[in-house]
């Protein structure tokens, strides 16, 4: 009998390591990943710790606006206080960390009196229960407290993205180099009250809108978990004295397909309405926009538009408070959309005998392949066809072809300025028929260059995309946005920049 025992020690002993480390290894690597100095602060997601802070710090009677990017781009809470009598917390920043997570968070500053205002994009993303572990850890680098106010299931998962952010973190350490946003996505243009200053005089999208992330009023979108959740919010915020409205985000009518009548919209609402728990306020026809309001996104609004939006969302939230205050502000007239110089006036470029083309007024859009195209592995998009600035890659450009591999050369940076006016995009459904296609090669570090599509869908199984060094399409707006929404890629960061 005591042989037997003696011969179970080892494996007792070895069961016992293997759970303390199992339990320790967490706990380890969480102290390595917020012990260390933060590097992601810079970046526009790092603005989550100060925005988090300040709505801690507003006190009671607030007014805070939760949700995404459109909410960051959309409001201007000096109106908003003005004509309320409020302080007002913006509390939008960027949709992949999702809203379910803004909402979280917010709680660990709704107080008694509060009124707070849900307003998320009318987009998938924006109305589920995503959470991106990833994007979470980015946000909360220099600020890990605010973790803990996430459900235990959400905490759980930020375990399995230590490693990736451990690791990416330490790279960014050994260079010296931090990830920093540019233009209006740098942290540094956030007031006091969490709104974007970054002077956005007008429309710089290439076509004036995104026609990768159209405004459907799909009620499949409205999914039951989400609104429950959302039901559970408005509860939790009643609880400690607070009340929520649901408001309407700004929205591009260029970015409504014609297919969404007045009857589509008025049944989005009604179905809204009627599972919400909470008072939904104003009409969404009034959120929808000329594209001279917009600013880089179909919810990005620019300076005019942030003003528009803005009394438009305070005379609904006046009206929904019982508030008899007369709004005589003045509403900036839409600007005009900058003409597109689609010119290029450069040495021909060869590769554009693999494709074939059609000229728009924003450029060439490449349609598909030539029969010598169709015979290539590797295809090089051209820079311009024909004196022509190649614009777009149209749906299914590489379908019957061979190419295993495509390269968007670093020459399409040259179009970039201080704005993303002259960006190169990828459309929807660009990669249809693509199954062939292995590898995609950015040799632009600007991650604005190229707009990518909502979904990589066509490709092959074993797809990756290979990005400059140090060139943040992980932690860029668009990029990064549509990497965690449902797109399985792979970046792999090994190019040398061309000379």
């Amino acid at each position: 009998m005591k042989e037997n025992q003696k011969k179970k020690k080892p494996w007792l002993i070895a069961v016992v390591v293997l759970a303390a480390v199992l339990l320790l290894t967490p706990a380890l690597l969480a102290a390595a990943a917020f012990a260390t100095p933060a590097v992601y602060t810079d970046t526009f997601v790092g603005a989550l710790g100060a925005k988090y802070d300040r709505l801690r710090a507003a006190g009671e009677g607030k007014i805070v606006v939760v949700g995404g990017s459109s909410v960051a781009f959309g409001i201007d809470s000096a109106i908003l206080a003005e004509y309320t009598g409020r302080p007002v917390v913006n509390f939008g920043l960027y949709s992949a960390l999702g809203t379910k997570m803004m909402m979280d968070l917010s709680l660990a500053g709704i107080e008694a009196g509060d009124v707070v205002v849900l307003a998320p994009e009318l987009e998938r993303g924006a109305l589920s229960l995503a959470f991106h572990p990833d994007t979470a850890l980015t946000a909360a680098d220099g600020h890990a407290a605010m973790l803990r106010r996430l459900p235990v299931g959400d905490r759980l998962s930020l375990l399995g993205a230590l490693p990736h952010f451990l690791a990416e973190k330490a790279s960014y350490l050994k260079s010296g180099e931090r990830p920093h946003g540019s233009g209006a996505y740098d942290p540094q243009y956030f007031n006091e009250n969490g709104d974007l200053t970054y002077p956005r005089p007008e429309n710089v999208m290439a076509l004036y809108y995104d026609p990768n992330v159209p405004v459907t009023f799909d009620v499949s979108m409205l999914e039951a978990d989400f609104l429950a959740y959302v039901n559970d919010y408005a509860a939790a915020c009643r609880g400690r004295g607070a009340s929520v409205v649901f408001a309407w985000p700004p929205m591009n009518a260029l970015a409504v397909p014609e297919s969404v009548t007045e009857e589509t919209i008025a049944a989005f609402a009604a179905s809204l309405t009627a599972s919400l728990e909470c008072p939904v306020i104003g009409f969404p026809e009034d959120h929808i926009l000329p594209a001279g309001y917009f600013y880089d996104s179909n919810f990005h609004l620019n300076d005019a538009g942030v003003t528009v939006h803005t009394v438009r969302l305070l005379k609904e939230l006046l009206l929904e408070l019982g508030t008899p205050v007369y709004v005589g502000l003045s509403l900036p007239e839409e600007p005009a959309l900058p003409e597109k110089e689609i010119r290029f006036f450069g040495a021909p470029d060869a590769n554009e005998r693999y494709f074939t083309w059609e000229k728009t007024d924003f450029g060439i859009r490449l349609t598909g392949l030539t029969e010598e195209g169709k015979t290539q592995t590797a295809l090089t998009v051209p820079i311009a066809c024909d004196g022509y600035r190649v614009a777009l890659l149209g749906e299914g450009f590489l379908a019957g072809g061979a190419a295993e591999k495509l390269i968007i050369p670093q020459g399409f940076e040259q179009f970039i300025t201080d704005t993303a006016a002259s960006m190169m995009t990828l459309e929807n459904g660009c990669f249809d028929g693509a199954s062939s296609l292995h590898e995609l090669w950015i040799y632009n570090r600007h991650e604005a260059t190229v707009m990518p599509p909502a979904s990589f869908t066509g490709v092959s199984a074993d797809f990756v995309i290979h990005v400059p060094e140090m060139s943040y399409y992980n932690e860029g707006y668009f990029w990064g946005e549509r990497r965690l929404n449902g797109v399985p890629l792979t970046f792999i960061t090994d190019i040398v920049l061309e000379p």
